[in-house]
Formats: structure tokens, C-alpha cells, sequence
């Protein structure tokens, strides 16, 4: 029997917990690699890796990324075969990754409840749904920028060289991986040698800081690119509005917890797991103080709640809370200062340390039904999330898109006319050997189309199309605001054209097509 309980104890056991829990958190987003339905960001990844590797050393810089998760996907391929299957399983190594920092280095921060909780946390979050299927750098950069933050706690805490080495490393990986990363990286340095200056630690201080510099220095051959890149987005990159504080908790929220299931079901789920969270730490605070010794309010100073033990404790469960809240903090910051490129997915960048965080409040609850609960809520959260995807693609009707356009055009003449890179990457993939037109007025973030096969002909004036076709099918993404790219309405203004019934589509963006004629006296 003590032989047992010691083998649950040992490294051993932990890493056959590793390959088991890895092995679960592939096989149940393995699905995901089989979608039949591709968005505009993975197409343009998807391209730019079947070009050879001087073609996509050239067209980098035309991108708004660091090189390394293209270069590496380029690799992978070379190896495995350039097929969509298996950019989307490379990202199999963020799983791998993220179970490796809960049952090592997590656990033995926080301890082993902790480490299982936060494996089950990472498999389970619905960061892995929204992102599994995505060939891009996020996903990647959302695991990086975990594995810093946790290496970055373990360095300031235990002061391990080995441990200032990972986190300088992992801090290059954000670097080269993905610009908000970068930008959680530099968040995460300031962090520490603020605490560090709190701690009146010359020592510690000194190690970060000459950590930062040595990162800085390497990053410089990447710096001319990316200052070219910072360049090019006023001009051709998207802006969105900036979001209120409440959204960002929800955005933030909803990443790891799934809330876009039926609404009556989301209201309940997230008002459920608010006031849990809010009882849980309610009942953490009063277990801890002693109220029947506490006479008067100078008692308090005295209760176990403010030991020097728990007073350490404390100050790490802040440090692991910034380490997801100062991130996040400088990342706003950026936004309403220097320009508004926000996306949602970029907020799930942030979400690993408050995974992490959330693991280590509901652990401490000396209560074993609490991990018991969140594990299983976790697992119920990515059992409702998959139902609901595999639900929105088998409603969307775009296989069914692409089926009808091949029956109309038996000899392969198909050809487009995109007012958006969105529908142009996307039907590329599609119809990698249709024509594919654009105009003077297509918005693409891109500089350079040359990535996409069969580079898209520019037909200048969008009435020219009449110079290069008879007959072609438009796109119109209905959250464009802009007038000038919705096609529809153009052609049906115009006594020049015909057009067919508009059809439209949901999935993986929200589109009006229609197929459309040129009358012969108009040619």
C-alpha cells in the first residue's frame, strides 16, 4: 500500500498522466481537422506555406506577423505533405505544451490538484474550439506566452537560473510568433521588475532586466521588418471600435467558459459560474479568518487570515492574477494609443494565466467535491461547444455553395469578383483554378496578392469586368459598411447586367452571392 501511494507521488506517474491527458485533448479536437469549411486568415496561411521557402521569405513582410510559426509550419509540411489535415493538426503541440506546464512546472508551483485542475482547464477551455482549426499564429502564441508567463513566476519565486533561461526563451518565441504576444511578453518583464523594485531585490532585478536586453538584441533582425510592417497598418489594416471594459471580461470569459450556445442556457451558465466564483472566494476568505477570536477591529491583524504564511500566499495569487491582468492592461493601452487593431482572438492570448489562477483559487478550497466539479464542468463546457460547431457547419450551406457553382459551370469557367479578401481567400481555396477578379475598390489587408494561386487579375474600374467576362459570381460580406463594395446592389442598379436570386450564407462569414450576366449589347 505504501508502495501505491508513493507511485502516485512520483514523476513517473505524472508523466503517464501527461501522455494520457495529451493523448485525450488531441483525440477530442482531432474532429476539428476534418472541418470541411476554412476561413479567410487560414487560406492565407494555407497559400503562403505552398510556396517554396524563398517565395515566403519574400512575402513575410506583406504579412502583419513575426516569421517563425510560418516557417515552422513550412517545415512540417515538408516532412508531412502540404495538405490542410495537417497544418491544422500541427496544432496538436499547443495541447501537448499546455498539459506538459500543468502537470511540471505548474504543479510543482501550486501543487498537484492545481496542475490536474489547470490540465483539465487548458484541454477543456473553449480557447481550443475557437482556435484549433485556425492555421495561424495565435494559437501558438497563446501557449507561448502561458508557458513565459508560468516560467516567469517560477523564475522571480525559486530563482533557478534554468528557470530565467526558459522564460527569456519563451519570451523570444512570443517575439518571433506574434506581435500582441510580444506585447504580453514585454507586459510580463515589467511585471516582474516591479515587483522586483517592491521587493527591494538588486539581484533579481538585474537578472530580469539583462534577460530583457539580451531578448531585445535578438530580436533586432526582425525589427527593420516589423517597423515596416507597423508602417503599412493605417493604411491597410482593419480597425474596429474599441471594446468596453464589460465586453473585454466577457470576451475574456467566454474563452474559456463557452456562452454562445442557446441564449436562455448561456444566461444561466454564466450567471451560475459568476456567483459560484464569487461564493467560492466568500468562503474562502471567512474559512480562513477566525471571527469568534476577533473582538475588535485591530483583532483582525491577528487572524490566520493575515499570518505571514498566508501573507506570501497572497502575494503570489496577485502576482499570478497580473500576470493575465498586466498583459491584458498594456495590450489596451496600445489600442487607444496607438492604433485600433483589435480582434476578439487576440484577447485569447491573455487567457492562460487565468486559467492558472482560477485553478489555484478552486484548489484551495479544502473541499475535494470543488476540483471534482470543475473538472466536470469543463468537460461539459467542450462536450456543448463541439455540438454547437458541428451544429453551425452542417447549417451554413457552403458545401452545398460549392457544389451548386461546379453543376453550373460543367466546363470549369468559373469565374469571381471579390470586393473583400475575405471571400477572395476563401473561394481561392475553393476554386484554386477559377479566375478570380478584383477591383480598385476590394479592401484586402494584404500589399502583395501574389500568394493566393492563380494571382487575382485587377480589373482597375469596376465596370471593366465587362472587358474580361460575361458571366461571374459576387460576394458582399454584409458587416462591410462600405457602400462602394456591395456588389449586389451595384449590378442590380445597372442596365448593363443581369442578375440571378441572391443566396445567403452563414458560415464561415456572412455573404450575399449572386450570379450576374452581362447583357450582349453591354459587352
Amino acid at each position: 500500500m505504501p508502495e501505491t501511494k508513493s507511485f502516485y507521488k512520483s514523476e513517473k506517474f505524472y508523466f503517464i498522466l501527461f501522455v494520457l491527458l495529451s493523448a485525450v485533448g488531441i483525440l477530442i479536437d482531432i474532429p476539428y481537422c476534418h472541418d470541411g469549411v476554412i476561413k479567410y486568415d487560414s487560406t492565407y496561411q494555407y497559400f503562403l506555406t505552398l510556396h517554396p521557402w524563398n517565395e515566403i521569405w519574400r512575402l513575410l513582410p506583406e504579412d502583419y506577423s513575426p516569421p517563425l510559426y510560418a516557417l515552422l509550419l513550412k517545415l512540417v509540411c515538408v516532412i508531412f505533405g502540404h495538405t490542410l489535415k495537417v497544418m491544422r493538426f500541427t496544432n496538436s503541440i499547443v495541447i501537448v505544451g499546455l498539459v506538459f506546464l500543468s502537470m511540471f512546472p505548474i504543479r510543482k508551483a501550486f501543487g498537484a490538484k492545481t496542475g490536474i485542475v489547470a490540465a483539465a482547464g487548458f484541454i477543456c477551455t473553449s480557447v481550443n474550439s475557437f482556435l484549433f482549426n485556425e492555421i495561424r499564429p495565435t494559437y501558438l502564441a497563446y501557449f507561448f506566452l502561458t508557458a513565459n508567463a508560468v516560467y516567469a513566476y517560477l523564475a522571480f519565486f525559486e530563482g533557478k537560473r534554468s528557470y530565467y533561461v526558459l522564460h527569456g526563451l519563451f519570451t523570444l518565441l512570443c517575439m518571433y510568433t506574434h506581435n500582441i504576444a510580444m506585447l504580453g511578453a514585454l507586459a510580463i518583464y515589467i511585471l516582474v521588475l516591479l515587483f522586483s523594485v517592491i521587493k527591494k531585490d538588486k539581484k533579481r532585478f538585474l537578472s530580469f532586466f539583462i534577460s530583457g536586453c539580451i531578448c531585445a538584441v535578438l530580436y533586432l533582425p526582425w525589427l527593420t521588418v516589423v517597423l515596416k510592417q507597423f508602417g503599412n497598418v493605417t493604411d491597410h489594416y482593419w480597425k474596429e471600435d474599441f471594446f468596453p471594459i464589460y465586453k473585454i471580461k466577457e470576451y475574456c470569459i467566454t474563452s474559456i467558459l463557452y456562452f454562445n450556445s442557446p441564449k436562455l442556457l448561456s444566461a444561466v451558465i454564466e450567471n451560475s459560474f459568476s456567483l459560484l466564483f464569487k461564493l467560492l472566494i466568500l468562503f474562502f476568505i471567512l474559512k480562513n479568518i477566525n471571527i469568534k477570536g476577533i473582538k475588535k477591529l485591530s483583532d483582525i491583524k491577528s487572524s490566520p487570515l493575515f499570518s505571514d504564511e498566508k501573507r506570501a500566499s497572497y502575494f503570489k495569487g496577485l502576482f499570478v492574477l497580473l500576470l493575465f491582468l498586466f498583459p491584458l492592461l498594456l495590450f489596451e493601452i496600445t489600442l487607444r494609443t496607438v492604433y485600433p487593431f483589435v480582434a476578439i482572438r487576440y484577447y485569447l492570448l491573455f487567457t492562460g494565466p487565468a486559467i492558472i489562477f482560477l485553478s489555484i483559487v478552486f484548489t484551495k478550497i479544502e473541499k475535494r467535491i470543488v476540483p471534482i466539479l470543475c473538472i466536470a464542468a469543463l468537460i461539459a463546457n467542450t462536450a456543448v461547444i463541439r455540438i454547437d460547431a458541428r451544429a453551425s457547419i452542417q447549417t451554413a450551406g457552403f458545401p452545398e455553395l460549392v457544389d451548386r457553382i461546379e453543376e453550373e459551370n460543367p466546363d470549369g469557367n468559373i469565374c469571381f469578383l471579390h470586393s473583400h479578401e475575405f471571400s477572395l481567400g476563401i473561394m481561392s481555396y475553393f476554386f484554386p483554378n477559377a479566375t478570380h477578379y478584383v477591383y480598385d475598390g476590394t479592401w484586402t489587408v494584404l500589399n502583395d496578392l501574389s500568394v493566393f494561386p492563380n494571382e487575382p487579375v485587377n480589373i482597375g474600374e469596376l465596370d471593366n469586368i465587362k472587358k474580361y467576362t460575361d458571366h461571374f459570381y459576387t460576394f458582399s460580406p454584409l458587416y462591410v459598411e462600405d457602400e462602394a463594395t456591395d456588389l449586389a446592389e451595384y449590378f442590380a442598379d445597372s442596365p448593363d447586367y443581369v442578375c440571378g436570386k441572391r443566396k445567403r450564407y452563414e458560415y464561415p462569414l456572412t455573404i450575399i452571392i449572386e450570379e450576374v450576366e452581362v447583357k450582349k449589347d453591354a459587352e
